[in-house]
């Protein structure tokens, strides 16, 4: 996944409020933080599908695991919406 730019909130005007560099996290099952840039980071590597594309798999999360908004770093209106625009790329395996 990568993000197109920094978790940021506007104003009723549509204009820039904050900007939280460096918020959206990655929290793997080892417990490493990575943060999602504009750079792919990677999340998840599963089995194939063998051709059948009805198959689907469930990635289960703890809370504190998964795609995370870190607030430790820079601080944060309360209140305000923050949205970037994530992209996924899915590769084929052997």
């Amino acid at each position: 996944a990568a993000a197109s730019g920094d978790l940021t909130s506007y104003n009723g005007e549509g204009q820039v409020k904050n900007t939280l560099p460096g918020a959206l996290l990655f929290v793997g099952e080892d417990g490493q933080s990575v943060p999602i840039g504009t750079n792919a980071v990677g999340i998840w590597t599963g089995p194939t599908n063998d051709g059948d594309i009805s198959k689907v798999w469930t990635i289960p999360w703890d809370a504190d695991r998964g795609i995370l908004m870190g607030t430790s770093v820079h601080p944060f209106q309360v209140g305000d919406r923050y949205t970037t625009d994530l992209g996924w790329t899915l590769e084929p395996t052997p």
